[in-house]
């Protein structure tokens, strides 16, 4: 029982400051954390979730190569490069500008998490009907005219805690 009482202790410490209760230690006037310190079980989660969805879409475009399991692989890079800037925003071991940074990178692989989605769909059910080609085309034209005002304040002006 005492265990799980520090565990749980732990994991509070832990959300309290992800969640900003303890913003100014993180994101202070020093722009860094306290080196060395243990990977929270959010970053833990986050990772494994980021992890697990490149190497189960590597192994199987690896085993079986065609347009579906490529257009899944590459669907499956942006949500793991999502996830590891996710995880990497959230950690206790960054700076401020590497932080902003992450953030800027995550959201332009989120963004295109939902286009390369509906591009899976779309070969997944061989759709090639002039309409859908031509919405694919927008989605991704659109994506791209967003993603090069991504590292502007336009897209994501600061950071502030949660």
């Amino acid at each position: 029982m005492l265990f799980q009482t520090k565990q749980l202790q732990g994991l509070l410490a832990a959300s309290r400051s992800c969640h900003g209760k303890n913003f100014s230690r993180s994101f202070g006037a020093v722009g860094s954390f306290k080196r060395g310190q243990a990977m929270n079980p959010y970053n833990l989660a986050v990772l494994f979730f980021a992890f697990c969805s490149f190497i189960l879409a590597f192994q199987i475009w690896f085993r079986n190569p065609n347009a579906v399991t490529r257009m899944y692989l590459i669907f499956a890079v942006f949500v793991a490069t999502w996830g590891l800037g996710y995880a990497l925003l959230i950690s206790d071991d960054i700076s401020y500008d590497a932080a902003l940074f992450i953030s800027r990178v995550s959201n332009i692989a989120a963004m295109f998490i939902s286009i390369t989605w509906f591009h899976f769909c779309l070969v997944i059910t061989k759709d090639t009907q002039p309409q859908s080609t031509r919405s694919l085309r927008f989605l991704y034209a659109f994506g791209l005219l967003l993603s090069s005002c991504a590292f502007t304040p336009w897209f994501v002006p600061r950071l502030a805690p949660a």
